[in-house]
């Protein structure tokens, strides 16, 4: 097959690896990828796995000179499939790929608005290609049936792939008040998530642990206001804001637990599951899309939405039981591993429902 890829941008984040994941397990494919935004980080690896990329920088122009950039720079060839990865511009991507006579799967990231603006747009710029919507969700996919526009198009729900990770955990061991406890939440600093709610909780944990340190990895716009947020709690020497990290296993492999909040706008929340995936204890919000990786709470122990109290609550009787954590320890690899592997995504993603 040959696949086309369309990437909003080449950041380091979940639809973007879901991309590098995708290609990497169909590597005898052939993959183009075409980024709307600026060069960025992903734009390495994807190459490393046998994809041609190609960076247009047009996402920021307005609609109009949008679309003929895209549409005048579009590789020229025969493609099977082709994934757009994002819903930005949508009428607009459709109707410029109607260039090619191949099947369109979209990936939709977080809930859907009411699609008026699309739907209008729609009415002119009609795709001719058959479009199917891969949420990444059953909480996103709901959203879809209140949107005049999406609502059109076939959907199954697809939640992000996880390839085994390069580096496991550290094995749960006892904590004293004198512990050097180390948390974390790896997540774009975004208003989408709750960065707050997790800084809150992490200075109740410290009366308990004085020596506690809480890791915020992930760039973003909010980096300037969390790092004020956490200098005016007085945390500055406990809090660390990290920042884009490329390695982010390597920075969780000595983690005692990982802190995951956000908030109903989130999609999926897919660093919780690369957390488990290496056997890491993860205490998060407890929203829809969160429970869909674990419906019953045995890997996850979930706590009120936007509670400090309740999160720091349930993450010091977390800590405290260290015969639970060891459990979530052993069990949660093998769990993430058997049901969301990459290779089950990528085959699934490109199956007509």
């Amino acid at each position: 097959m040959n696949i086309l890829h369309i990437l909003a941008r080449a950041m380091r984040g979940g639809v973007e690896l879901n991309c590098y994941h995708f290609i990497n397990t169909l590597s005898e494919h052939q993959h183009d990828v075409v980024v709307l935004d600026s060069e960025g980080p992903m734009v390495e690896p994807l190459t490393s796995v046998g994809a041609r990329v190609r960076v247009l920088n047009i996402l920021s122009r307005g609609r109009a000179d949008f679309y003929k950039a895209l549409s005048t720079s579009l590789p020229h060839g025969v493609y099977s499939k082709i994934i757009v990865w994002t819903t930005i511009r949508m009428p607009m991507i459709m109707y410029a790929l109607n260039k090619f006579e191949a099947d369109i799967f979209v990936h939709v990231g977080n809930p859907v608005g009411k699609g008026f603006t699309e739907w209008v747009q729609s009415l002119v710029l009609r795709p001719w290609n058959p479009v199917y919507l891969r949420p990444v969700s059953t909480y996103v996919a709901e959203s879809l049936s209140s949107s005049l526009y999406h609502r059109r198009f076939p959907r199954k729900v697809s939640l992000k792939p996880l390839a085994p990770p390069p580096v496991m955990a550290k094995e749960p061991e006892a904590v004293t008040r004198e512990s050097h406890v180390t948390l974390g939440m790896v997540a774009r600093l975004d208003p989408i998530k709750d960065h707050r709610t997790v800084i809150e909780a992490f200075q109740i944990i410290t009366k308990e642990y004085p020596n506690a340190a809480l890791n915020l990895v992930g760039g973003g716009p909010l980096l300037e206001t969390l790092g004020n947020f956490v200098a005016e709690k007085g945390l500055s020497s406990q809090v660390a804001l990290h920042g884009d990290v490329a390695d982010v296993y390597s920075t969780m492999k000595d983690w005692d637990l990982f802190l995951y909040g956000t908030t109903p706008r989130e999609g999926l929340g897919g660093t919780v599951a690369e957390a488990l995936s290496m056997g890491l204890p993860v205490v998060a919000s407890d929203l829809p899309m969160v429970r869909e990786w674990d419906p019953k709470g045995q890997h996850i122990a979930y706590c009120k939405v936007a509670d400090a109290h309740d999160m720091a609550l349930i993450a010091l009787n977390l800590l405290a039981d260290q015969s639970r954590r060891k459990k979530i320890y052993l069990a949660a690899p093998v769990y993430i591993r058997e049901n969301f592997s990459a290779e089950k995504f990528a085959y699934n993603y490109i199956a007509k429902p």
